[in-house]
């Protein structure tokens, strides 16, 4: 079986290790290969620049300190300017934009001497001032590195110096590297293929070896003993750990035979156990349902309550509500009669000024009549002074006479004297007639005055009585408005109480549902255990026929 499984494998481990091994080797190698020659690459082509800006530089410095003489030995100097061909570098010397010296020959084997250098080297070198250096320049119909650097005479650009070498060179130096490079990394991928094998070979070996002693162990002979060696750590592991399974194995073999004859036991046990638990759960499935049907006549007992509770509780709000109607009644009615009592109080201020106002009358009547009186004496004085004076002008009518002629002046005195007198006594006697009505007027007034103080002492008497009927009602209106902040308050905590009843009749009410419902489902659930206590009596007996069967599976293993 295990034969099978191994000619159906598609890699084997050899292969793998081998594989596993070569891919990273060889990707690594053409990794390193391929920067080393791109670095390579750019270090030739950083050299040749930099050879070339040499070149230029000291041709500059050559030519550049006699510019004048050049016409003279320009010739003689063409040994200097072919000096660097056995470098690869090729030099020219511009006059101007015009080629004057160059170790270039053209097909002919002539010098190029007298052409003209290109737009960009002389937009770049003569115009601008600055080296210009550039690749894939094509001259005389060849490519080239090339740095172009203008000649300064006494501060003006009098031409260019020119290094350049042929781009074919260089990149027959890059390859000749780069083959170099490949060369080497092949010999090293073949010695550490070689190397790779000889390891896998040895990983491999002692791995076969576990392996066929796991199908002598999977074949059920577990008392076959073995010995195999490794130098690798990993496989030292697995051989252990082979021989540990083995011997554990071994014990699991030989407790499962125990514990298989223990479980046929316990089998049997456990089916006498499951038929009396099957007739207890019968008996309490008969009395859940008892208990079911007397939670539910609770649950619709306990729902009625809590209707009585709500109606309660709804009569407690409306009388809440008609004790804060009252309390507000009452708080008006308070506030009527304390301006009642204030109103009172300014009847009985105004009652007071008015008994003072009539004392003060009747004071000033009293008065009055005093004066008639002096008025009286006055006038009984002027009616006495009135008649004296009539007999006076009697007494001088009469002398007044007995002269005669000569008292005819005298009598018109005494005549108008009687008049006055008579005048005099007529008004005494009006003003006593006044007098005396004043006088019974102001008796009138007296007797007024004190009717008028009587009542209003009276009238103070009663506002007196109605001022502390006011405070004893006043005083009842305070007990009652207390009274009935105590009954609010207690409203108040009796409709906490009504809450907290609803609330727990309630959740009472909840619970006896639940109750109900967990009856139901208790019942459910027995009926539900009834039925897998059949299912474990049946799963004992097929438990019992398989433990049968695991002593037979068991005995396959030999010791």
């Amino acid at each position: 079986m295990n034969n099978g499984k191994q000619n159906n494998a598609k890699l084997s481990m050899l292969s793998m290790l081998i594989l596993f091994g070569i891919i990273p080797l060889v990707v690594s190698t053409l990794t390193v290969c391929t920067i080393a020659c791109l670095n390579l690459k750019k270090q030739l082509i950083t050299a040749t620049e930099e050879k070339l800006e040499i070149a230029c530089e000291d041709a500059k410095d050559y030519f550049g300190f006699d510019w004048d003489e050049w016409d003279e030995y320009a010739e003689t100097d063409e040994e200097y300017i072919d000096s660097l061909q056995d470098m690869g570098i090729e030099m020219t010397i511009f006059k101007g934009d015009t080629r004057f010296l160059s170790s270039i020959r053209d097909d002919k084997g002539e010098r190029i001497a007298g052409t003209k250098a290109g737009d960009a080297v002389i937009e770049e070198v003569l115009k601008n001032g600055n080296m210009y250096i550039a690749h894939n320049v094509v001259i005389n119909g060849e490519e080239y590195y090339v740095c172009y650097m203008p000649i300064e005479v006494e501060g003006e650009i009098m031409g260019m110096s020119f290094a350049g070498s042929r781009q074919q060179n260089v990149t027959a130096a890059v390859n000749s590297a780069i083959i170099t490079l490949a060369i080497i990394a092949t010999i090293i991928a073949v010695i550490f293929v070689g190397i790779i094998i000889l390891v896998a070979q040895i990983v491999k070996k002692p791995l076969k070896q576990v392996a066929d002693e796991l199908d002598i162990i999977a074949e059920g002979n577990i008392g076959h003993d073995f010995e195999i060696h490794s130098i690798i750590a990993e496989t030292i592991s697995i051989i252990h750990a082979t021989k540990q399974v083995q011997d554990n194995l071994r014990d699991i073999v030989n407790e499962t035979k125990s514990m298989a004859a223990d479980l046929t036991d316990n089998i049997k046990n456990v089916d006498k156990v499951s038929d009396d638990l099957s007739e207890s759960a019968e008996q309490i499935n008969m009395a859940m349902e008892e208990l079911a049907l007397a939670a539910t006549s609770m649950a619709d007992d306990v729902q009625d309550v809590n209707v009585d509770v709500l109606s309660m509780g709804d009569n407690i709000s409306m009388i809440s509500q008609n004790i804060e109607s009252l309390r507000d009644s009452s708080g008006m009615i308070s506030s009527v009669s304390d301006t009642a009592m204030k109103n009172m109080n300014e009847v009985m201020e105004s009652s007071t000024k008015s008994v003072r106002a009539a004392e003060n009358i009747s004071e000033q009547i009293n008065l009055t009549n005093g004066s008639i009186s002096k008025i009286n004496e006055t006038v009984k004085f002027i009616q006495n002074i009135a008649g004296q004076t009539q007999m006076l002008s009697l007494n001088a009518s009469i002398e007044a006479a007995r002269v005669g002629e000569a008292g005819k002046g005298f009598a018109v005195v005494a005549d108008n004297i009687r008049q006055l007198s008579e005048q005099s006594s007529e008004g005494a006697n009006a003003i006593k007639t006044l007098a005396a009505e004043i006088m019974e007027q102001s008796d009138k007034s007296v007797v007024l005055v004190d009717e008028i103080r009587e009542l209003i002492i009276q009238e103070q008497e009663k506002v007196s009585e109605t001022r502390e009927s006011f405070n004893e009602l006043n005083r009842q209106i305070e007990t009652s408005i207390g009274q009935i902040g105590e009954i609010s308050d207690k409203t108040g905590v009796l409709d906490e109480n009504k809450v907290s009843i609803t609330g727990s009749v309630q959740d009472l009410s909840a619970i006896s549902e639940e109750n109900a419902a967990s009856n139901e489902e208790v019942t459910a659930n027995l009926q539900t255990m009834v039925e897998n206590i059949k299912t474990v009596t049946n799963k004992t007996q097929e438990m019992n026929s398989k433990a049968h069967k695991l002593e037979n599976v068991i005995g396959r293993f030999r010791q």
